[in-house]
């Protein structure tokens, strides 16, 4: 699991999220995520059982592309978590384009709507 080794012990927001770069994205603005090792693949089951003990909430954060959207409602449906994803109007996929395209501080301002 990518960025497993920078998990605290316990948490209030683990972010599961597609991939290595967006977790650095993430841990950067103070989010702490995971990513599996491929956005159509998810966590392994006993895993994501044992985050669900050391965080009170769970939640996808995907791509706002077409696999992305259809990958986290499957996940959310299936494991019974939220999901969110970047507005289409703001014209880009994933967090790591977002913070290149609009900058950090606006990049802080949507993750605090979306989170």
């Amino acid at each position: 699991v990518q960025g497993e080794g920078m998990l605290p012990y316990k948490g209030d927001l683990l972010i599961i999220t597609k991939s290595l770069k967006d977790v650095m994205v993430l841990y950067n603005l103070g989010f702490i995520s995971v990513a599996p090792t491929s956005e159509s693949s998810f966590l392994p089951s006993q895993y994501f059982l044992k985050q669900g003990e050391r965080f009170s909430r769970i939640m996808l954060f995907f791509d706002s592309d077409e696999t992305g959207l259809k990958k986290a409602q499957e996940f959310s449906e299936k494991f019974g978590i939220e999901y969110r994803y970047i507005p289409l109007e703001y014209g880009t996929k994933d967090i790591s384009d977002f913070i290149e395209k609009k900058g950090v501080e606006e990049t802080k301002q949507l993750l605090k709507k979306l989170f």
